[in-house]
């Protein structure tokens, strides 16, 4: 379950984020995933998944944000290897990203693009994730929501 994630998030959320689409929107499709993984609606590779009892609500996180165009400026080959989150680079010619806008992603990450690396053409999208965290708990919807959170109806999800 945890691979169809991480590549969901990969590609949506990156390739959507790459100077066509606002960040509120890529935060609202995210958000619009999960609720339907919280909710017991989400269907990968022909299987429902089942519902999410402590999914939260994201947030923009500026400061993620910023680190990220930072270090996708300096053009890198490789993942930085932070020891708080994991890290996945995909490098891709820039008429190919419109291949991947309807794309979208679950987890809680931030990403950036780069139109400067090697050459005017090539785009560097970074997304982060945080390492060793289980991506839910299964049960009922909203039923294990962290302490300082409670459930918003609408959504399923913890805020």
């Amino acid at each position: 379950m945890k691979t169809i994630f991480l590549s969901l998030a990969l590609i949506g959320c990156c390739a959507a984020f790459s100077f066509f689409i606002p960040y509120v929107e890529v935060l609202d499709h995210h958000n619009k995933m999960r609720s339907s993984i919280a909710k017991g609606m989400f269907v990968a590779n022909g299987t429902k998944l089942p519902p999410g009892a402590n999914i939260l609500k994201l947030k923009w996180d500026y400061d993620l944000e910023f680190g990220a165009q930072n270090y996708t400026h300096q053009c890198p080959k490789n993942v930085s290897n932070a020891a708080e989150f994991g890290e996945n680079i995909y490098y891709t010619m820039i008429e190919e990203i419109d291949d991947f806008q309807t794309s979208g992603c679950d987890l809680q990450i931030q990403c950036s693009v780069s139109p400067i690396c090697f050459d005017s053409k090539k785009i560097v999208p970074l997304s982060s994730y945080v390492w060793n965290e289980e991506i839910y708990k299964q049960g009922a919807t909203c039923s294990a929501c962290p302490p300082s959170t409670k459930c918003e109806e609408v959504s399923g999800l913890c805020v």
